[in-house]
C-alpha cells in the first residue's frame, strides 16, 4: 500500500543566460520578454521590492528559457572565482517572482468563472513549505486564531523556527539509486566518496544545531548504506510520481531494505530529466511517501551536464574531472541536510518564506580555496568538493561552513 504526498522541496535554480545588455537603474528593470505591467504588479503583491534587482554580467550560454535569467539583487553580490560567476542565493527571489506572475496570468484568465475572494494576506501571514521550493499560506493559522497568536512573534523574524513534527535526530542512512544507463566510474566515486565521508564531519555538524520536540539534537552520523541501479525503466523523462514509483521499486523489490531512518536519493544521469522543472525551476527537491507502511524520505537530484550547466552549478575547470558530479555534490548535500531537518514538512523552516535550512544558503559557498583552477570549500575524505553553506541556529541563525 503506498500513498504519496504531494508536496515537494526544490532546490531552485535559474539559467545564466545573459539578457540584452540593460543599464543598470536604481528600480526593477524586467527581462525584455516581461511586460512591464505584470512586473509591477510583482512588486504589488509583495514578493520584491522596487530597486532590489538589476543585471549580473555572466557568461553567455546556449540555454534559452521564458525565465528570469542571470539575474540577482544588487545587495547580494554575486561571488566570483577563477571558475567563473558563482550566482547569489538571492536569485530565488526571481523565480518566486517569475512563478507568482504566471499564477496572476492563470488567476485573471479565470477571473470571470472563479469570482469567490481569495484568502487575503497580511503582515502577518505564516507561511509553510510547499514542496515547491517557496512557501504557501498555512491557511491553518487563520482558522485558529490561538495558533496564530502563538506564532505571530516567529512570523515577524525570517529566522527558522521549530513547527512541531519529526527529525531525523538518530544515525542517518544514505541509499543511491543510479538512475539512466550513462554513469561513468570516475562520476560515481565522487557522489560514493560524498556519502562515505560527509557523516562526522564539521560540516553535518551543522544539523546537530537543530532538535526533535523532545530536545534530542541530530546525531552527526551519516551511513551510506547501499545503491542500486536502474538503467532507465521508465525512459528518460520521469514525472514526480515515476521517481516515486523508481525508489518504492527499489524497496518494494528488496533491492534495498525498507529504511525509515534513511533518505533514498534518486540520481539521473546527464541525459534522465524531471519533467516537472530541473534545471527551470530546481536542480534537486525532496519529499517523502508512506511505502510498505513506512515513512520513507527521499530526493531527486539530476545531472545538469549536458542540460543546464550555467543553472545547476557546473564550473569549469572542474574540481574532479566530472562536471555533472561535482556540481551534483552541493544540490546532494542541501537536499540530505533538509529531509534530515524536515523530513515531513513540518519540523524546521521560515513562517515569513516556507524556506528551509539549506534554502537560506542556496548558492551561498562563503570563503573558498583553489586546486588545479578550481574553487573548493569541502574537503570530505580524499576529495575536494564546492558545497553551499547551511543555515546554523547556533551561536546565532546564519549561513556557515561548519560548526562549531
Amino acid at each position: 500500500m503506498m500513498s504519496s504526498h504531494n508536496r515537494f522541496v526544490r532546490f531552485r535554480s535559474i539559467l545564466a543566460a545573459r539578457p540584452p545588455a540593460i543599464q543598470l537603474i536604481p528600480t526593477l528593470a524586467p527581462p525584455p520578454h516581461l511586460d512591464p505591467a505584470l512586473v509591477m504588479l510583482g512588486i504589488a503583491i509583495g514578493d520584491v521590492s522596487p530597486g532590489t534587482f538589476a543585471p549580473v554580467d555572466v557568461a553567455p550560454t546556449p540555454e534559452k528559457v521564458d525565465h528570469y535569467q542571470g539575474w540577482q539583487s544588487l545587495n547580494q553580490p554575486a561571488l566570483n572565482t577563477s571558475t567563473g560567476s558563482l550566482y547569489s542565493h538571492k536569485r530565488r527571489e526571481i523565480m518566486k517572482l517569475n512563478r507568482n506572475l504566471m499564477l496572476l496570468a492563470v488567476s485573471c484568465a479565470f477571473a470571470s468563472v472563479a469570482s469567490a475572494g481569495a484568502v487575503r494576506e497580511s503582515s502577518d501571514s505564516m507561511y509553510k513549505p510547499t514542496g515547491k521550493g517557496w512557501g504557501e499560506l498555512d491557511l491553518d493559522t487563520q482558522s485558529h486564531p490561538q495558533k496564530a497568536a502563538t506564532l505571530k512573534a516567529q512570523r515577524r523574524r525570517s529566522d527558522l523556527s521549530y513547527q512541531g513534527g519529526p527529525v531525523m535526530t538518530a544515525p542517518k542512512k544514505v541509499y543511491y539509486i543510479w538512475y539512466g544507463a550513462n554513469w561513468d566510474t570516475e562520476s560515481k566515486k565522487v557522489l560514493n566518496n560524498l556519502a562515505q565521508s560527509i557523516g562526522g564531519s564539521p560540516y553535518f555538524n551543522i544539523n546537530s544545531t537543530y532538535h526533535d520536540k523532545a530536545g534530542t539534537p541530530v546525531q552527526n552520523v551519516v551511513t551510506y548504506a547501499g545503491e542500486f541501479i536502474d538503467n532507465g525503466s521508465l525512459g528518460p523523462q520521469l514525472s514526480d510520481a515515476n521517481i516515486q514509483s523508481i525508489v518504492s521499486s527499489a524497496i518494494t523489490s528488496h533491492a534495498l531494505p525498507s529504511d525509515a531512518d534513511g533518505v533514498y536519493m534518486v540520481l539521473t544521469d546527464k541525459y534522465t530529466t524531471a519533467t516537472s522543472g530541473f534545471c527551470t525551476q530546481y536542480c534537486g527537491w525532496h519529499t517523502h511517501a508512506t511505502i510498505g507502511g513506512k515513512d520513507i524520505k527521499y530526493a531527486f537530484i539530476g545531472n545538469p551536464e549536458t542540460q543546464c550547466p550555467a543553472g545547476c552549478g557546473v564550473n569549469n575547470p572542474t574540481l574532479n574531472g566530472t562536471p555533472g558530479a561535482d556540481a551534483m555534490a552541493s544540490v546532494l548535500a542541501h537536499e540530505l541536510e533538509e529531509a534530515v531537518t524536515d523530513p515531513d514538512l513540518n519540523a524546521w523552516y521560515s513562517l515569513q518564506s516556507g524556506m528551509e535550512n539549506a534554502d537560506k544558503c542556496a548558492w551561498n559557498f562563503g570563503t573558498t580555496s583553489t586546486s588545479n583552477g578550481a574553487a573548493y570549500n569541502q574537503t570530505f575524505g580524499t576529495m575536494k568538493y564546492l558545497i553551499q553553506q547551511n543555515w546554523t541556529l547556533l551561536p546565532s541563525q546564519a549561513c556557515a561552513q561548519h560548526y562549531p
